[in-house]
């Protein structure tokens, strides 16, 4: 009967110690960081922390903020459920999950739950508390005010120590003070072993006690820009950056301003890989500016480089015939071209280049017509255009003519440029010799005169007007003169008849 009896109460003893080893488990979670009143779109989050030796449900845990009655209830996201040791889950607005993860992209262990923090006034507080359930039991519990910091300029509130101080904010990661902190602590201990193999290990360790508060005071964080030196007009290259502290700490987050030199800028909250243009050759001056969070005005690290820009060297070098229609094209330059992106159009058909197709240096490939597509016909007027849209070469291309003749240009904005060079060789595209062929065969109607002879004095159309006005006046005269003559000789007439001269007949 007695042992009957130990094992009805085995049960109970087991239920106890399965219920005491997870309160000990939670009990090891703990708030460890708070953004509250973020800078520009406020977007509401805490971080809490595992230090124990035992994976956490964080979805067994409920929120309780003080300016609410409920208690929230935590979900993971993406399958998350439990913080292992020594790890770290992020609580989420459940409406600000997108714009969370649009600015701190890569945080792991993401939760979400329906609760907001209040932007605090001067004379305000607020709290924060986990529990198991029981709203008067708390895990851990958080009163903070404005005077803690971190109000509207986009740093987070973080537990240093045991104090809360505001700084850049590290979502799913150790405070940014304490990795600071730890670093300095890792570097003395270091010269702290190094000193203690000499004589004067007393004042090594004064002096390592110094050096340690050095340190911590003169932190410094560097910014480099990484990218190719010299690239391609109108074709796309990548861009990122490398940010780290002189203890060689990467930092992923805050606030990176780009200017690229060409009018055109950039801003991003992580250190991305993104691509960008440059449409026209020449030098640019590109500029990077760190800042320690999004809500930060003074950078605390820059970098710059020059990137020089190279005018496209890809040219449609030769076309095949009626039954290999192909195209072959040519770097002309000493560096290789990424053609992604570009195109090969006739009059009827085009063709893209697929990604990741690269061009040597002066080296050629040839595009067979089962790739293309493209017949004979098409092979009458070809363009190459690059990812920009622009116009890098076409086919047929030029001819050869010399003496006094304009020159034509199409640029990328379709305006028509027009140069000439007197007796030298000259570069003409055939469209335009059959043009200009044809204005010399068209006869002006307007200067029949002027074209009369080839060898005849050319007259001013000014003189033509004048003499002709000249010619109407002196007819003019002459029909006046004329017509007061023959007036004047019939009234002298008149008066010599008299009355003697008449006879009556009857």
């Amino acid at each position: 009967m007695k042992f009957i009896n130990k094992l009805k109460i085995y049960p109970i003893y087991i239920v106890v110690g399965f219920l005491a080893w997870t309160g000990i488990a939670q009990a090891d979670l703990s708030i460890n960081e708070i953004m509250y009143d973020g800078a520009g779109a406020d977007i509401d989050w805490l971080e809490v922390y595992n230090s124990g030796t035992e994976d956490v449900d964080l979805t067994a845990i409920k929120l309780m903020i003080s300016n609410s009655t409920s208690n929230h209830e935590i979900n993971g996201q993406n399958g998350a459920k439990n913080i292992k040791p020594g790890g770290y889950g992020v609580i989420v607005v459940n409406s600000q999950l997108s714009d969370f993860t649009k600015v701190w992209q890569g945080s792991s262990s993401i939760f979400t739950s329906a609760f907001s923090l209040p932007n605090l006034q001067d004379d305000t507080s607020a709290s924060i508390s986990i529990n198991k359930g029981d709203k008067n039991a708390p895990i851990d519990s958080v009163t903070y005010s404005k005077e803690n910091g971190a109000s509207n300029n986009g740093q987070s509130l973080q537990l240093i120590g045991t104090n809360w101080q505001e700084s850049m904010p590290t979502p799913n990661r150790e405070n940014y003070l304490n990795q600071v902190n730890n670093e300095s602590i890792e570097t003395d201990n270091q010269n702290m072993t190094t000193s203690t193999t000499s004589s004067t290990s007393k004042s090594a360790t004064s002096t390592n006690s110094v050096n340690k508060k050095e340190i911590v005071e003169e932190l410094k964080i560097f910014t480099k820009i990484i990218t190719h030196n010299v690239v391609v007009a109108g074709v796309s290259f990548d861009f990122e950056s490398e940010t780290k502290t002189n203890r060689n700490t990467t930092l992923m987050t805050g606030r990176y301003v780009w200017n690229f030199g060409d009018g055109t800028k950039n801003e991003f909250v992580n250190a991305n890989l993104f691509s960008h243009i440059y449409y026209y050759p020449g030098e640019y001056l590109v500029n990077l500016f760190y800042y320690e969070s999004k809500g930060s005005f003074k950078p605390i690290a820059t970098d710059r480089l020059v990137i020089k820009v190279l005018s496209p060297s890809v040219a449609i070098s030769s076309v095949g015939g009626l039954l290999d229609p192909y195209i072959e094209l040519e770097n002309k330059s000493v560096y290789e071209f990424n053609l992604s992106g570009w195109t090969i159009s006739s009059m009827n058909h085009y063709f893209f280049i697929p990604d990741q197709t690269f061009l040597l240096p002066n080296k050629k490939i040839k595009l067979s017509h089962l790739v293309t597509g493209f017949n004979q016909n098409d092979l009458s007027y070809l363009m190459i255009k690059n990812p920009a849209g622009e116009i890098v070469d076409n086919f047929p291309r030029l001819v050869v003519q010399t003496g006094k003749i304009p020159v034509s240009k199409i640029s990328s904005q379709n305006k028509i440029i027009t140069r000439t060079i007197p007796d030298t060789p000259q570069v003409v595209s055939l469209k335009e010799m059959n043009k200009e062929k044809e204005e010399t065969n068209v006869i002006d109607l307007s200067n029949l005169s002027a074209n009369s002879s080839s060898t005849a004095i050319k007259i001013p159309n000014q003189i033509y007007s004048l003499v002709g006005l000249l010619v109407i006046i002196i007819i003019a005269m002459v029909s006046f003169i004329f017509i007061k003559k023959t007036k004047d000789i019939a009234q002298n007439d008149d008066k010599s008849i008299k009355a003697d001269d008449f006879t009556i007949v009857e």
